[in-house]
């Protein structure tokens, strides 16, 4: 399916892209949840380690790996 393709970035913006179902709502209030893939570009080799990304990501967030 070609909407699997992305992720695609539109002035530094991603879009998210998903199949047409009826009634969709766009409620602010509804929770969602959102898998995100974070790239640290240059990262010095001595700083990949687990506790350092792990501090990373939990700044961001709710880690899952």
């Amino acid at each position: 399916m070609p909407f699997m393709e992305g992720p695609w970035m539109i002035v530094y913006h991603y879009i998210l892209v998903q199949i047409w179902r009826s009634f969709f709502l766009t409620n602010p209030n509804i929770g969602r949840r959102l898998l995100v893939w974070i790239r640290i570009p240059d990262l010095p080799s001595k700083l990949f380690n687990d506790q350092f990304l792990w501090s990373i990501g939990t700044t961001l967030g709710e880690m899952l790996k």
